[in-house]
């Protein structure tokens, strides 16, 4: 199994490396209120839904352990703010956040597992290097 994680990690690792940065615009703030998550989400622009396309065609044989909701044509790109929040919470956030939100632009510098875990930087090498 840990044979199996490292070669998907060097996968990635090589699949990014020929990514060309991509400017990503964050501005719009949205919630999920069935989960009590707030998050911005990301313009869909043709670029993004190119880099998407061609991911999920280079680790199509992995299909079986995506999650539903990152799957092409069923996928909303966005950053999570706050998870499970009462609605109290939500109100609250939702002012405080309509005061100080700002739309953003990031280029893809990182890939993030959907919990949030740092999975690698782009820029790191494909494992080859010494």
């Amino acid at each position: 199994m840990i044979s199996l994680i490292w070669k998907c990690i060097l996968c990635f690792n090589s699949f990014f490396e020929n990514v060309s940065e991509l400017d990503i615009k964050f501005d719009v703030l949205a919630s999920f209120l069935t989960s009590g998550t707030l998050f911005i989400d990301a313009s869909v622009t043709e670029g993004l839904i190119k880099l998407h396309k061609q991911y999920h065609k280079e680790f199509e044989d992995l299909i079986e352990f995506a999650n539903q909701y990152y799957i092409s044509n069923n996928w909303d790109p966005l950053c999570t703010v706050a998870r499970r929040l009462n609605s109290e919470q939500m109100i609250e956030a939702m002012k405080y956040s309509y005061q100080e939100f700002l739309p953003l632009s990031k280029g893809n510098d990182s890939v993030k597992l959907p919990r949030g875990q740092l999975l690698f930087d782009v820029r790191c090498s494909n494992g080859q290097d010494s």
